[in-house]
């Protein structure tokens, strides 16, 4: 009997953790998974077109690397995330792109994209107009380098 229950015990030990290892492993590529960018196209030649179409005067574009660092993903989930950029992109309209400096080395190399991340303003024809790298914060993003304010606008007339 006490030769079953040792066998039961490796058993029991071994499966344990086997469903350990498992879990390990699903936490680790749910956290190296890359955050979404809900709301940006990954075509610049569209987004250039739309610009144009709308007469909207610049184009938003944000290099990362491929796959994403970690300060990629974080200016993602920090800053192109937070509400308050959300809403000020939102009220802007201007068209945006993600781009990763694998896939579009010549677009990357066109505007002078040397590290990630990197925040790209350009006309409708693809004139480069402004051009940050590293991270910001939301605040910084909107207020320095797309030049508006965070607040919403008031009406006319005052409040």
């Amino acid at each position: 009997m006490p030769e079953k229950t040792a066998k039961t015990n490796r058993r029991v030990k071994f499966a344990f953790l086997a469903i350990l290892a498992v879990g390990a492993i699903c936490l680790y590529f749910y956290q190296r998974r890359e955050p979404d960018l809900v709301g940006w196209g990954n075509d610049l030649e569209a987004a250039l077109a739309e610009a144009k179409a709308a007469r909207k005067p610049r184009v938003l574009i944000f290099f990362s690397a491929s796959p994403m660092g970690e300060l990629d993903k974080t200016m993602v989930k920090v800053t192109l995330q937070s509400s308050k950029t959300l809403s000020v992109l939102k009220r802007l309209g201007y068209p945006k792109v993600h781009l990763t400096t694998r896939s579009h080395r010549d677009l990357a190399e066109r505007y002078g994209v040397r590290r990630t991340p990197a925040y790209v303003l350009v006309d409708p024809a693809g004139k480069l107009l402004k051009k940050r790298t590293g991270g910001l914060t939301d605040i910084s993003f909107c207020t320095d380098f797309l030049g508006t304010s965070i607040a919403p606008p008031q009406p006319p007339g005052g409040i």
